[in-house]
């Protein structure tokens, strides 16, 4: 994990992520801490996810589609900065945001 620099609403990219355009931003346990994975890493987690809950016989069930596709937003990278949304940024206060690299 590599902590990311947050100013003037926006994330500053450190230079793994410049290898990709579109990102996913998912909130970690506490409201505080938030991972940021290229849309490439988070597909592929999601699928590991889906065929453990299948090989388990996990039934397809909401709870679980909500917490693979709801609790995310997608960014894209403009130059060597994301920019943040102005929702989540007035909600953001001492938010911590972290690189899960590829």
């Amino acid at each position: 994990m590599i902590e990311l620099k947050c100013e003037q609403q926006q994330l500053y990219c450190c230079d793994a992520m410049l290898m990709h355009e579109v990102f996913i931003l998912t909130a970690d346990c506490d409201a505080k801490q938030w991972r940021l994975y290229s849309e490439a890493k988070y597909l592929a987690l999601e699928q590991k996810l889906l065929a453990a809950n299948a090989q388990l016989g996990v039934e397809n069930n909401t709870r679980l589609a909500r917490i693979l596709l709801g609790n995310c937003i997608e960014l894209k990278r403009q130059g060597a900065v994301i920019p943040l949304p102005d929702d989540l940024i007035a909600f953001a206060g001492d938010m911590q945001f972290r690189w899960m690299p590829d």
